[in-house]
């Protein structure tokens, strides 16, 4: 699996879009968990936590989740959020 993510403007703000790629065997169903934990950024004040299951149908390579990010009104440096990926289920290539 690989990790890219990209920033969009959403109805409530901004947010990150993180994509995560399959690769392997992609011709039968797998999941995969995440969840987003601090790094230099701080849930609730950076951005909101998130966690979840993505659930790949079979020949579905890419799924998307986002991290919605909070406007503190403070201009900030780059700020980093942890991802971890886990609960594997199902062949993957990684």
């Amino acid at each position: 699996m690989t990790v890219s993510s990209r920033s969009k403007a959403t109805g409530l703000g901004i947010s990150a879009t993180i994509t995560v790629v399959r690769t392997g065997v992609t011709n039968v169903p797998v999941s995969v968990s995440f969840a987003t934990a601090n790094g230099s950024a701080i849930a609730g004040l950076h951005y909101l936590g998130t966690n979840n299951t993505l659930n790949f149908a079979a020949n579905t390579n890419s799924l998307t989740f986002d991290i919605p990010l909070l406007d503190n009104d403070v201009t900030n440096a780059s700020r980093v959020v942890n991802l971890s990926l886990f609960n594997f289920v199902g062949p993957f290539g990684l």
